[in-house]
């Protein structure tokens, strides 16, 4: 990565950003860093965080943009972030994307989600560039609930197409798919 300038194996033939350095020591870069993004799939997230806590600084801050729930217990991943790490400033990015086009610079709309106003703020501010457009929330619940389950959404209304149902059917299949994504929300603690 560091001599192409990309990452072959996930994002191939999508430039990495100047200030995007990769580095070969995970403890040195977490020992180093305020601000950590984290980017692992769901299985792989509370065993990344067990390994980053002693490296952690005392005024770290965790961003995931890990989507979907722990699959061992159904728990969402702020819970686990609080178990894990303990009181920690963290935050959630999550929205309907794709990383190969966030790297080539297509519109792109997310949203980020803290309980820690002030650093949200900052956060939202890292991230809104370009043609990417992150707007704010302090629904953590909300948010991580969303990023999972919107794909359910997106493949009923992919199957909706390849069965030629029309733009009604596919339109009742989001308006009814929201509403029930809200009710999910309510009942989980969701704002």
């Amino acid at each position: 990565m560091m001599a192409d300038q990309e990452n072959q194996r996930y994002l191939p033939d999508v430039a990495l950003p100047e200030l995007l350095v990769p580095v070969s020591s995970l403890e040195s870069l977490v020992r180093s860093s305020r601000d950590i993004l984290i980017a692992v799939p769901s299985e792989g997230f509370r065993s990344l965080l067990v390994t980053i806590k002693p490296w952690l600084r005392p005024d770290a801050r965790l961003v995931w943009a890990t989507k979907g729930f722990e699959s061992s217990t159904g728990d969402f991943l702020h819970d686990v972030v609080s178990e894990v790490i303990g009181d920690v400033p963290q935050a959630v990015l999550s929205g309907p994307s794709f990383a190969a086009e966030v790297g080539r610079g297509l519109p792109t709309a997310l949203t980020i989600a803290s309980k820690h106003d002030e650093w949200l703020t900052g956060v939202v501010e890292l991230f809104h560039r370009g043609n990417m457009r992150v707007y704010s929330s302090r629904d953590m619940r909300g948010v991580q609930l969303g990023g999972a389950v919107k794909n359910v959404m997106a493949i009923a209304a992919g199957i909706s197409a390849g069965l030629h149902y029309g733009s009604n059917a596919r339109a009742a299949l989001i308006t009814r798919g929201l509403a029930e994504i809200m009710r999910l929300g309510e009942s989980l603690g969701a704002d």
